[in-house]
């Protein structure tokens, strides 16, 4: 049976709860589209269409850090354009 001092019960709930905080801090869309490296026209599309959680606070929008990471983590669903078509919307 391992017995564990007061101190470190007391750093591991304090390591616990700043993970537990990093997770709950709120990026902006343009925080986040530079995290992800993406535009953040590209998230707003997604926001639009329900594929990110997202909080609103007035007219803010803005995405958890838990959010981003789910999102690099897994990556976007295409918004069904092609690259192609891309490349002629840039001319």
């Amino acid at each position: 049976m391992t017995v564990f001092s007061s101190a470190e019960i007391a750093q591991s709930v304090l390591e616990v709860q700043a993970k537990n905080m990093t997770d709950l801090e709120l990026l902006s869309i343009e925080q986040s589209a530079r995290n992800l490296s993406v535009s953040p026209w590209t998230l707003r599309a997604h926001v639009k269409r329900g594929e990110i959680a997202v909080v609103r606070c007035g007219r803010r929008v803005l995405i958890s850090r838990a959010e981003v990471i789910r999102i690099a983590r897994e990556g976007l669903p295409s918004l069904g354009i092609s690259s192609r078509e891309v490349a002629e919307l840039g001319r």
